[in-house]
């Protein structure tokens, strides 16, 4: 998830955050956040185990998640001192990545901390040179890049060299997305085209049919389709190796921000902005693959975070007065 997409106890005496439950929502737990620490988006890891916020004292904090004990502050990570951009876990949530606004993206072992790589994407860290969209291999070997109004980059992660630049026809690509299995990348780009390339960089097919930019990419957990949403206000379903249209759900009343693919009844979840403003949040909607009309999780909720669990939940988060607040969506 983008951002807009990111201490030790949970916020009750006896460990348990209360529950509430709106129509679509049920809140989970709460993690504590002194108050000299500001979080300004973060991710939940695919495992259900953690989740890592990018803060505004430019550092990566990673805190369990809430369950049937207290959360924690598990560590704190130093990129390079500038402020992060992006965030991404691979998809079995072993590896977590974080780009910053100078170039640099620092890859680690997430259960651990342990640094895997850094990388200076340009040879050099220059300010300027802001990281949007990123994403790591299943296996934690590879990790694309898409600088801000420039083709993206493979990157192998062992020898932090380059492996490919990925084509547009102008400007950069707005997000990025590895299949389950690691044999393909997928790029929705500024040009308006959706392109999926093999795991070497080498473009496959392609989608250029769209009348207008996606802001977000996610591959279905099967890998079998990748589903797109942006400019046009609807989600559209492209087949995951020929980048054919397989199908386009009814449009809705606002541009779409974000998608998370859930594990679990085949079902995506998207996050959407008015008309007016990127920073105005519209329905968070949960749609069925078959074409049906989607479900309201939420009508204006500011969600800053979250990501779909192997188990099947979606879980989002939002901030109260010092504290995480961790929802599950239906």
């Amino acid at each position: 998830m983008r951002s807009g997409l990111r201490v030790a106890l949970l916020v009750s005496a006896l460990g348990l955050a209360p529950r509430f439950a709106t129509a679509e929502l049920t809140e989970i737990g709460r993690i504590a956040v002194p108050a000299e620490i500001k979080v300004r988006f973060l991710l939940v890891s695919p495992d259900g185990e953690q989740l890592t916020a990018a803060c505004r004292d430019r550092k990566l904090r990673v805190w369990s998640l809430p369950s049937a004990s207290p959360s924690r502050l598990l560590r704190t990570l130093e990129v390079d001192g500038e402020s992060i951009s992006a965030l991404a876990y691979s998809h079995d949530g072993a590896w977590v990545g974080a780009s910053t606004g100078n170039g640099t993206v620092a890859v680690f072992r997430a259960r651990t901390g342990e640094p895997a790589a850094r990388l200076i994407i340009g040879g050099k860290a220059r300010a300027g040179l802001r990281l949007g969209a990123i994403a790591i291999s299943p296996d934690g070997s590879r990790i694309a890049v898409a600088p801000m109004n420039t083709p993206p980059e493979l990157w192998d992660v062992a020898s932090a060299k380059r492996r490919a630049i990925l084509a547009t026809s102008f400007g950069g690509s707005n997000a990025l997305d590895f299949s389950p299995d690691g044999t393909r990348l997928a790029s929705a780009d500024e040009d308006t085209t959706i392109r999926l390339y093999d795991a070497d960089g080498g473009l496959r097919a392609t989608a250029d049919d769209l009348p207008l930019e996606s802001f977000a990419l996610a591959f279905t957990p099967d890998g079998k389709q990748l589903v797109l949403g942006g400019a046009d206000k609807r989600i559209t379903l492209i087949d995951g190796m020929t980048g054919k249209v397989v199908r386009q759900l009814p449009k809705q009343a606002d541009s779409i921000a974000w998608l998370a693919a859930r594990r679990a009844g085949g079902t995506v979840v998207s996050g959407s902005f008015k008309d007016e403003s990127m920073d105005l949040p519209g329905a968070t909607l949960a749609w069925a693959l078959d074409g049906s009309a989607p479900r309201e999780i939420s009508a204006q909720q500011q969600f800053n975070g979250g990501g779909a669990v192997k188990d099947g939940r979606l879980l989002l988060t939002t901030m109260a007065e010092g504290a995480i607040v961790v929802w599950a969506a239906r």
